[in-house]
């Protein structure tokens, strides 16, 4: 599952494990990885929120993971092959959601000061 923090507004990734729905809140409950602590899932209306994707160990890497953090309250990745994350988001995201894509970015892994980081859209917007 990868989102933005409510609290400090920076991406985060957390590996999660479906566990089960409860019916009466109509939430599903998981678990992260490696814990028994289960927790309940957003309500359907908030899950466009956050991107989930099938597995572990997925082949990408957010902002907050490295010394390239943005914290501009999106979701942030850090490559130097934006196609290929790209494709890999557009085919492995279990909730895909163009309003959730506007909001995606990267910026190159390349070893520039913090201060001069430079940031793009993932998913640019159609020109008309």
């Amino acid at each position: 599952m990868v989102y933005i923090s409510e609290t400090v507004a920076i991406t985060r990734r957390n590996e999660i494990i479906i566990t089960g729905l409860d019916k009466k809140r109509g939430q599903y409950l998981y678990k992260l990885k490696g814990s028994r602590k289960i927790y309940y899932l957003p309500k359907p209306e908030e899950l466009q929120r956050r991107m989930f994707f099938s597995g572990h160990n997925l082949p990408f890497v957010i902002d907050s993971e490295t010394d390239r953090f943005i914290g501009n309250a999106q979701i942030n990745f850090v490559t130097d092959n934006p196609d290929a994350l790209r494709e890999f988001i557009k085919t492995n995201c279990l909730n895909p959601s163009q309003e959730t894509f506007n909001n995606i970015f990267y910026s190159s892994l390349d070893k520039r000061p913090s201060e001069t980081i430079t940031e793009s859209p993932l998913f640019p917007p159609a020109k008309s």
